[in-house]
């Protein structure tokens, strides 16, 4: 029987706690620019955007590391995450009808609703779905490229770091017309989040050389990551005149720097407690739940205006704090119910 891996529960843990903050904290998008209610909000979406780049470094971690992989199932684990996908939006939409008939006054129209869905307006966060299921689609080439290279991986993903998150990124932002020439190299999709489940399979297959980097630097590179997204968001905001926040969707250096040394912080953490143990693991089984259900609670605070920002002064954060607190709580208990439910039928 295999040990489980702890550390591995800490990063998911924070990748989740990350992703729920990050759709807590959207709502301050619609404040003045440069208040200090969005200063705040830069400030904290910014701390939490490794979550995304984590969660496919830790699939990675698992999945591509492995001997060998039946293709059948990999198949079978996409078509969940499909079937995950449509269910996910259909719930979303029927818990969005009370909203729309006693609190705004609009009719529910089923066509207008179905045309919608069609047209391919759906909840922006699934589109973490379509990500995972590239990530596992590739697994079969990922785990014989980890399996049989020879320092070529060690090649790929620097090739990565210099093409994608840095030229790429300086195209997009430094407006020197040299750097355009790079876009040649773009590759429209998701390519970027497989490369970033190479990099969780790179880490494990020598962790060790992970483990002995100096954790000073870790933070170090963690906290470059973090003050760079934050400047550059606000140097982008300040030229435009306006909130600009291409530095959170891109594919960048910084949060690269972000995710990488959270990642190799985590692995480093020595958890000896068996409570502490037991919540991470109960969080990392639960994820997927979490991340389904939380979206529930965020309508509910912002439909009902209890979002952070209707408040004042020291209160915002502090509702802010608690707001994530109990979403994680109640989601998190949904999910273990429905997993009971359904491992009964």
């Amino acid at each position: 029987m295999k040990q489980r891996d702890y550390n591995l529960d800490l990063i998911k843990t924070l990748a989740i706690i990350a992703t729920v903050g990050i759709h807590l904290n959207a709502c301050g998008s619609i404040c003045q620019i440069y208040s200090k209610t969005w200063n705040f909000f830069v400030l904290f979406g910014s701390l939490l955007r490794f979550c995304v780049p984590v969660f496919c470094m830790a699939t990675g971690y698992l999945l591509y590391t492995k001997d060998s992989i039946d293709i059948n199932k990999i198949l079978k684990k996409v078509l969940k995450f499909a079937i995950i996908f449509v269910l996910a939006e259909i719930v979303y939409r029927i818990s969005y009808c009370p909203y729309m008939k006693y609190l705004y006054g609009e009719k529910i129209v089923l066509h207008n609703i179905i045309e919608d869905i069609l047209q391919g307006n759906i909840k922006p966060h699934l589109y973490f779905l379509q990500i995972i299921s590239l990530v596992y689609l590739f697994a079969p080439l990922g785990i014989l490229i980890v399996k049989n290279e020879n320092k070529e991986l060690s090649y790929l993903l620097k090739l990565w770091i210099i093409l994608s998150m840095c030229t790429l990124f300086l195209a997009d932002i430094v407006n020197i017309r040299f750097f355009k020439i790079f876009n040649i190299y773009i590759l429209y999709g998701a390519y970027n989040f497989i490369i970033y489940a190479m990099l969780g399979a790179y880490i494990r297959k020598y962790k060790k050389i992970h483990l002995n980097f100096n954790t000073i630097l870790c933070i170090l590179g963690f906290l470059i990551g973090y003050l760079g997204v934050v400047f550059i968001m606000w140097k982008l905001s300040k030229t435009s005149g306006q909130s600009d926040y291409s530095i959170w969707d891109s594919v960048n250096i910084f949060t690269f720097l972000m995710s990488y040394s959270l990642f190799v912080l985590a692995l480093k953490v020595k958890i000896n407690s068996n409570k502490i143990k037991k919540i991470l693991t109960l969080v990392s089984q639960n994820t997927l739940g979490i991340y389904l259900v939380h979206v529930l609670f965020t309508d509910f605070i912002h439909n009902m205006d209890l979002d952070y920002i209707n408040f004042f002064g020291i209160e915002k954060i502090l509702i802010l704090f608690i707001d994530l607190f109990i979403i994680l709580f109640l989601s998190l208990g949904i999910s273990i119910l429905a997993k009971k439910i359904f491992q009964r039928n």
